[in-house]
């Protein structure tokens, strides 16, 4: 995913998983490797976050995402990751949750858009905080 390629395309209003798995079809890419290029790349201050079993195992921080995800840290259950371990429907678009939920930061909201993978028993969630 060359940069002068991928960046242009990071460029959106609002960071969603739909907009990282429309450029993994573009690139030919796994989501996973794609989502991590664009928190890297997007103008906007996203996380990519991977957890299993409801703990989070890593975080990859784009350069304007400044709250601290702990890896190791059991899920928050206000979390729509926690909601996809304990067999709850997560919504389709990315939700405003207390940013708390997530990170070291007290107060504030932050945007999360989880994907559920049953098969691998493990979520990718995709978080931003708005400007």
């Amino acid at each position: 995913m060359p940069e002068p390629l991928f960046k242009p395309k990071c460029e959106v209003q609002q960071p969603t998983l739909a907009v990282v798995r429309a450029l993994a079809t573009a690139f030919s890419t796994t989501q996973t490797a794609t989502a991590i290029r664009f928190v890297e790349l997007c103008p906007e201050a996203c996380s990519v976050v991977w957890s299993e079993r409801g703990v989070i195992k890593w975080a990859i921080r784009g350069p304007d995402f400044w709250p601290w995800i702990e890896f190791g840290r059991q899920l928050e259950s206000y979390t729509h990751a926690a909601d996809a371990f304990n067999g709850k429907p997560i919504p389709k678009e990315p939700q405003i949750v207390p940013a708390r939920a997530w990170t070291n930061k007290d107060g504030g909201d932050i945007y999360e858009d989880t994907e559920w993978f049953s098969s691998l028993g493990a979520t990718l969630s995709l978080l931003w905080l708005p400007s």
